[in-house]
């Protein structure tokens, strides 16, 4: 599976570019929550380098402050990255269950 996103960090410059997969990104099929789960966790690499995990951390607690639905972060990770993250999935799921208040949370409305 190719990149969806990959954003490139120039440190010393101070600065970013993040490419976007047009397919994802254009798709008027691709929920927009799962879109800005997506950016968000490009952004969470700028200030946790390469750590995944934090990385998905980071745009689920941005997406979720931002209106999108634990569903659809969920669906980020879970449909649009490569089988090998599994494992992220599963620390998705840790997540969830670490906040009572949103297991049961599903916006249906948002899909």
């Amino acid at each position: 599976m190719a990149r969806r996103a990959q954003i490139l960090i120039d440190r010393n410059g101070k600065k970013a570019q993040v490419k976007l997969d047009k397919d994802v990104f254009l798709s008027k099929e691709v929920p927009q929550g799962v879109k800005a789960f997506i950016i968000y966790h490009e952004i969470g690499h700028i200030y946790f380098k390469e750590k995944e995990e934090l990385a998905d951390k980071y745009a689920f607690y941005m997406a979720l402050r931002n209106g999108v639905s634990p569903f659809l972060c969920y669906v980020a990770i879970r449909a649009f990255m490569p089988s090998h993250y599994d494992y992220r999935v599963i620390e998705m799921g840790k997540n969830l269950l670490l906040n009572n208040h949103l297991k049961n949370y599903i916006d249906y409305e948002k899909l």
